[in-house]
């Protein structure tokens, strides 16, 4: 291949720059959410494509020719609501703040553990019931709109108060966000799979939210008080508070500060 007329000048630096930046912070904008799944999908499609091209795969081709723009209008449709999320979110400067001093909230996730087992274990003799609700690396924003924003430190005394039963907010989940509260009362998607009996929608939601993220969530049953944990779909025997101890340490990393 002959480069002696390839010439670089500085628009062409700036304009790589430019659209590398673009890309960098669209990664950044969707990260952490399922929208990032439906741009994984057509960068496979793209990638399949232009193979087809270099190994001249004419069927392939065909089948890209006829059906290409069809697969990816599936794809945005499927995931029309998390690409219109997360096309919101890029509009908010909260959301940008909160990328580049995020690391501001980081620490302290012996202290949100310690509450959290002490309130649990406060409300579990009594029978009250409880959905708590950790986020991971995939934003739980979306269900915010379904519950009261709170935007506050983790206290034992809050949890309580917010599952009492006379409360307006007992029947919903708690969403702990950055080792704060960011949402009371909120309702989650429930999960499809067959269930003993004896759950009710509590644990159902627990499952159905780590169904569909990296979410931890911890319920205590209004049934018989016992406490259990739940991630990605799958159900803890009941916890005493040591086990329930360790497995809050272990996902906070064992955080002391």
């Amino acid at each position: 291949m002959d480069y002696s007329n390839l010439h670089i000048t500085w628009q062409d630096i700036l304009d790589i720059t430019i659209v590398g930046i673009i890309i960098y912070w669209l990664l950044v904008w969707l990260r952490g959410t399922r929208a990032l799944q439906l741009f994984r999908g057509i960068g496979v499609l793209v990638l399949v494509y232009i193979l087809a091209h270099l190994l001249h795969l004419q069927t392939l081709l065909w089948v890209f020719d006829r059906f290409g723009a069809v697969f990816i209008i599936i794809l945005v449709l499927v995931f029309q609501p998390e690409l219109r999320r997360t096309l919101e979110r890029v509009g908010q400067e909260s959301f940008i703040l909160e990328r580049v001093l995020g690391q501001r909230r980081e620490g302290g996730g012996a202290a949100v553990a310690s509450h959290i087992i002490r309130a649990l274990h406060i409300l579990s003799p009594k029978k009250v019931g409880a959905l708590i609700v950790i986020e991971r690396e995939i934003s739980l924003s979306e269900f915010h709109e379904s519950g009261t924003m709170m935007d506050s430190e983790v206290t034992s005394e809050l949890l309580t108060s917010i599952f009492d039963s006379r409360g307006p907010l007992h029947d919903g989940a708690v969403i702990i966000q950055g080792k704060r509260i960011a949402v009371g009362g909120c309702v989650l998607p429930i999960s499809s799979e067959p269930l003993d009996s004896r759950f009710g929608t509590r644990h159902r939601a627990a499952i159905g939210i780590t169904e569909n993220t990296d979410a931890i969530a911890i319920v205590a049953s209004e049934e018989t008080g016992e406490i259990r944990v739940v991630e990605k779909g799958r159900m803890s025997n009941p916890l005493n508070e040591e086990h329930l101890e360790q497995e809050l340490m272990e996902f906070f990393g064992g955080d002391q500060t």
